[in-house]
This record gives C-alpha cells, sequence and structure tokens, in this order.
C-alpha cells in the first residue's frame, strides 16, 4: 500500500474513499500542494475534472503557476507554508536551469534596494537568502556586504526559506526581541510610582487616577536615576499601575481677580502633603471635604 493506494486485478482503491476525497488528501498533505499533471502521476488517473470540482466546492484553492494551476489547502496556514515551498521549488529550478550571476547588476541592485525598503525584519532575511541562492557559491557574503547584513542571518534566511522553516504569524520567533524594562530592571515599577507620589490625580466616583506630569518628562526622571525608558514605555507601564492614560486638561477657572496665583496655590498643597504625612506618622485621621460655592 503506498499513500493509502493500492490495486487489485488493475483496480485502483484508496482508504480515504472516492476520488475526490482522495484527490483533496493528497493536495493537502502535499509540501508544495499539486499540479494536475502531478497529482495524475501519483494517482494514476486523470483529476482535472475532481480538482475543479473541488475548487468549486471550495474544498481547494488553486493558483496560476507558468502554464498551469497549482492547487493548494484551503486553510490559510497550510496554504501559505505550500506557497512558499512552491516558490522556493521554483526558485531552485530556475537557477538550475540558468547560469548563476557571479556579479550583481546596477538594475539589480536599485530593484533589491527598493524592495528591500518596503520588508520588515524576517522579509528582510528570507528575501536577503533568496538572492544569495540566487548568486549561487558565495552570493552571502556578497548579498550581506552589499545590503549591510551580517552574513549569518544571509544564511539562516536561505535555511529558513528553502527548508520550510518560517513560522508564520511572528516576525520573531517567541521569546525574541528586547526585554521589557522592568524585566531588565525590577526597580523600575517602584521608582515609577514614587514619582507620581504627588502626581496623582484621580475620581473617587468613579474609580480613575490618572497622572498630572507627562510620561515624557517621567521617563526623563527615570534616566536621572540610571534606569532607561522611553515615554512609551512609562504610558505601558502607567496602565499596569492601573493608571488612565487620560491627559490632564486644567479646567477654566472661575475668573475670580482674588484668588492667588499659581506659585502661591502649589506653596499651599505643599503644605497640605506636609501636614498629611505629619497626622499619618501620628496615626491621626484625615479628612478630606470638598467644598464648592453655591451660585
Amino acid at each position: 500500500m503506498n499513500k493509502g493506494l493500492w490495486r487489485c486485478r488493475g483496480v485502483g482503491f484508496s482508504r480515504h474513499g472516492n476520488l475526490l476525497a482522495t484527490a483533496r488528501r493528497f493536495v493537502e498533505e502535499a509540501d508544495a500542494g499539486l499540479t494536475a499533471t502531478e497529482l495524475e502521476a501519483q494517482l494514476g488517473v486523470v483529476v482535472k475534472e475532481p480538482l475543479l470540482e473541488l475548487v468549486r466546492r471550495k474544498q481547494l484553492e488553486r493558483e496560476k503557476r507558468g502554464r498551469e494551476y497549482v492547487y493548494f489547502s484551503r486553510e490559510p496556514g497550510r496554504r501559505r507554508e505550500q506557497q512558499l515551498r512552491r516558490a522556493s521549488q521554483e526558485a531552485e529550478w530556475e537557477v538550475g536551469a540558468s547560469p548563476q550571476p557571479t556579479e550583481l547588476s546596477e538594475g539589480w541592485k536599485a530593484a533589491i534596494i527598493l524592495f528591500f525598503s518596503l520588508l520588515d525584519e524576517r522579509q528582510r532575511r528570507l528575501y536577503a537568502g533568496l538572492e544569495a541562492h540566487r548568486l549561487g557559491h558565495g552570493g552571502d557574503r556578497q548579498i550581506a556586504d552589499f545590503l549591510g547584513l551580517d552574513v549569518h542571518t544571509v544564511a539562516r534566511g536561505r535555511r529558513e526559506l528553502f527548508g520550510g522553516q518560517v513560522e508564520w504569524g511572528r516576525i520573531r520567533q517567541a521569546g525574541g526581541g528586547r526585554k521589557p524594562a522592568e524585566k531588565k530592571n525590577a526597580a523600575v515599577i517602584e521608582q515609577t510610582a514614587h514619582l507620581l507620589e504627588h502626581e496623582t490625580a484621580g475620581d473617587p466616583i468613579q474609580d480613575l487616577k490618572w497622572r498630572r506630569r507627562a510620561t515624557r518628562k517621567i521617563a526623563q526622571q527615570l534616566r536621572r536615576l540610571n534606569i532607561r525608558g522611553s515615554a512609551s514605555t512609562v504610558r505601558r507601564l502607567l496602565k499596569q499601575m492601573g493608571y488612565s492614560l487620560r491627559v490632564n486638561h486644567k479646567k477654566l477657572e472661575s475668573g475670580n481677580k482674588n484668588s492667588p496665583p499659581r506659585r502661591v496655590r502649589n506653596r499651599q498643597f505643599a503644605y497640605i502633603e506636609r501636614q498629611r504625612k505629619q497626622f499619618l506618622a501620628q496615626g491621626n485621621p484625615i479628612i478630606s471635604v470638598d467644598a464648592k460655592k453655591r451660585k
């Protein structure tokens, strides 16, 4: 029995059932999809009409590649793997059928630079590997020097591309990239909370709290404490700490000409804060009263 197929007195049988089910199973399990010609060579029967019927039923997908249609799995992840492997095989066939270039032409260089600038990290690695493969012996070094990549990165991209090791849905492998600031320095959250001790406002009714200080200024103060982090990092940490990332807009004042200037109000709030700490240290209760003038 070969792949679930066997013959008895010239009649073919399949453990997968009828011809439609068998054709679908063979296409879905093929590493690079299958053309009708390739599938006929495996099954020994004409499969063009069954394949078209599977496409009409939306059980398979097909793509025009050269003079033939290639049939792929309907499942998106599996189909991408098959398409990538098919492209890799076609690239190998193209390289094997034509003389390998020994150097990059000026037009080729311009095309590579333009296309390379539009790709993400993983796509650049794979594309560099493809171009290195087309150049043949010494291609890894030549492409690495031309694109400013490490030669091992180019070689890795080539191995991933032609080895079918591409992980879809991710640019880097799990665990790749820089570690979060709080993992590099466990004190970053504690220091951030300390900096916001007197810069926190909130709404007790809606159970919200937010910071009065801009994230950029908080990041600058953390750098003075030898803790590296951008404003985006501070914003993420504040969200983890339960802060609402709202903008602190100053409300319009009532227009009372006798109201004290801002520097005087700041001294008043600083005095209140010192009194609060003193009362807490003595174990005395603290009562906050929000008094507003009625109109």
